[in-house]
């Protein structure tokens, strides 16, 4: 074993560890922090449509979140599914070649091959070797074994050297992706205020605009909201459930008036 499948083997536990601690972390603090007060102010508004109107920055904030993981978990892989080459391709890209021979030049197959000129040497009397298997066997066994031992180090330098470039681009994408999950599990609690809920029936103050009063009729009937009596019965006091009785209005009419239908008075929230 080489140096280089040492420092392989390092790069693949880090991102190992990496990819499988943060990720999930993570997805766990965010369930834990931004589960329960989603729920909370989706079950309190109108609608489902009504709270994505008013909660684009938490979806977005939710969007980042599983961005990026998903960069995160992409990258890794890279690092993860890279694979040795052969010397061939090593040996037939230019710049393989060069870099080949300047990782050789530090001694990484001394002190069999001190530069690439010997090893291609070695490389061209092997390849001349007679192809016939009734010929009499090499006396050069040594010169073949060293040669195996050398290409197996320049495959695990190459291994080592396509790895670190993948860790490399891993670790810039994971530090990015960190750093946005972070931002966005900060702004998305933000964005939810705390649903205070309507514990007891009770009288209130509200100003409809004509929008609401619009839907006012549609739902209960009620033809003037400034002669009817509206009643918080359940729901929050930002978005209420109000028992409504007027002119017009249906017996027991309820109404929850969407977002900007009303201004609600009231003279001591709970």
């Amino acid at each position: 074993m080489s140096i280089y499948s040492d420092g392989t083997a390092a790069y693949r536990e880090t991102t190992k560890w990496l990819t499988a601690f943060v990720p999930l972390t993570a997805m766990v603090a965010s369930i834990l922090t931004l589960g329960p007060p989603v729920l909370r102010s989706i079950q309190d508004a109108p609608s489902l449509p009504a709270w994505i109107g008013e909660h684009t920055v938490v979806l977005l904030c939710i969007a980042v979140l599983f961005g990026g993981l998903t960069v995160i978990l992409s990258f890794g892989t890279k690092v993860l599914s890279v694979e040795p080459q052969d010397i061939g391709p090593l040996l037939n890209s230019p710049e393989k070649r060069s870099e080949l021979a300047a990782v050789i030049g530090t001694g990484a197959t001394a002190p069999w091959f001190l530069d690439l000129a010997t090893f291609n040497e070695a490389l061209g009397e092997i390849a001349k070797a007679p192809k016939d298997p009734n010929s009499p066997p090499r006396n050069d066994t040594s010169q073949i074994d060293q040669f195996k031992l050398a290409v197996e180090v320049l495959r695990d330098w190459s291994l080592y050297h396509e790895i670190q470039i993948a860790f490399r681009n891993f670790l810039r994408a994971f530090i990015a992706s960190t750093i946005a999950i972070a931002i966005a599990a900060l702004v998305a609690p933000a964005q939810l205020e705390s649903v205070i809920p309507v514990d007891k029936p009770t009288l209130v103050s509200i100003e409809v605009n004509e929008s609401g009063q619009n839907d006012l009729l549609t739902r209960t009937g009620c033809t003037d909201p400034t002669a009817s009596t509206f009643t918080a019965i359940g729901g929050s006091w930002k978005h209420p459930e109000l028992a409504v009785d007027g002119p017009g209005c249906a017996f027991g009419a309820a109404w929850h008036p969407r977002r900007g239908h009303i201004e609600l008075r009231l003279p001591s929230l709970p």
